[in-house]
């Protein structure tokens, strides 16, 4: 990772990512040191010299350029940005839920101050989404993103469909595997995969898409019956983000998708995710990659220091003042599933309520 200037890191968190963030600097012949770790007292055997258990030091402390802010949480991880921002040091977060949430307030507060805030790691893991969708929609016209984002809920759908799992046993044996967190409801609810879809419309559209904007549904509900329904009709379940224009109108949907074997989410398994953008020059634009684990994630973060370290800053263009009609009414066609049936019927002929499980068709 050469080829910029010389840089002192404070790593705020000691959790699986910031572990793989430390691996990842330590081990490499870099123009990046860190000096610092943010955790608590308990890891000072691990963390040795390098622990500090005071934020106000690292903030005070001008050696140290770029802090990588992997707390989890939202309130303190949030004031910690923000602090450090105000300090004119840049920031590098894996945080989607305060990106998603203050994305107008901490990117115009990174550009106030002339320092960085990069968040390649908040959306598809290793995948460099980010990056990819800022540069192609500065000089083209996105129009619609489709992608499977959240490695646990696929992990899951993938176990169930694959080896007959239910829905319990693939979620323990994907906390065993390091993919999903003790409380795994924002995956299984589909409010991750929103957050994230928010940030990469908020990116693509050139304008602030809110968490709260999103129809969010989840795969509670999925067994082991439905799967095997839907797949010996020719399609994998999957979970899917999709933000499009419909006429002149944002439709933004996470949902349960069903998709034959001839559309690229069909052979994303497990914890890979898989993100695609039409615009209208480039077309499709797909990207694969490994959306959960502690490196994968690392790696991301180490990407956006040496981006840092080579002056290069993130530049979305977003209209803070710009906010197209959104209408998320369903549009094309749905299974309704049961145990026993399947019945497909145009958008408009479905009742949706969580009293049945229902999914979209993508071609």
């Amino acid at each position: 990772m050469q080829g910029g200037y010389f840089v002192n890191i404070a790593v705020l968190g000691f959790g699986t990512v910031g572990k793989g963030v430390v691996e990842i600097v330590d081990g490499s012949e870099s123009d990046c040191s860190i000096k610092t770790i943010f955790a608590r007292e308990k890891y000072r055997n691990e963390i040795g010299d390098r622990l500090e258990t005071n934020f106000d030091n690292i903030l005070q402390d001008e050696s140290i350029a770029i802090i990588v802010e992997v707390l989890g949480g939202e309130t303190f991880a949030y004031d910690c940005i923000k602090r450090a921002l105000n300090a004119h040091k840049h920031v590098v977060t894996a945080n989607k839920n305060i990106i998603s949430k203050h994305f107008i307030e901490l990117t115009s507060l990174a550009k106030e101050n002339h320092v960085a805030l990069h968040y390649e790691a908040s959306v598809g893991g290793g995948i460099p989404v980010i990056q990819t969708l800022i540069k192609s929609s500065a000089t083209d016209q996105v129009y619609a993103i489709s992608g499977v984002v959240n490695g646990t809920a696929n992990y899951i759908l993938t176990q169930m469909t694959q080896q007959g799992k239910t829905l319990e046993d693939a979620l323990t044996e994907a906390r065993e595997s390091g993919f999903a967190e003790a409380d795994a409801t924002a995956d299984l609810e589909g409010f991750d995969a929103a957050r994230k879809l928010s940030i990469l419309g908020t990116i693509a559209f050139k304008q602030p898409i809110s968490y709260d904007d999103i129809q969010t549904r989840g795969i509670n509900g999925v067994t082991p019956a439905i799967i095997e329904k839907v797949t010996s009709k020719g399609y994998h379940l999957k979970h899917a983000a999709v933000a499009k224009y419909v006429g002149n109108q944002m439709n933004l949907r996470c949902e349960p998708v069903l998709v034959k074997a001839s559309h690229p989410f069909f052979h994303v398994e497990n914890e890979t995710n898989s993100i695609s953008f039409q615009s209208t020059y480039n077309d499709t634009v797909t990207l694969i990659g490994l959306g959960a684990g502690s490196l994968p994630t690392a790696s991301a973060i180490v990407s956006d220091i040496y981006l840092i370290t080579r002056g290069q800053y993130y530049d979305a263009i977003v209209e803070p003042t710009v906010i197209d009609k959104i209408s998320n009414i369903p549009t094309g066609e749905y299974f309704i599933v049961t145990e026993e049936e399947m019945v497909i019927k145009p958008a408009s002929q479905v009742e949706l309520d969580q009293s049945q499980f229902y999914a979209s068709v993508v071609e």
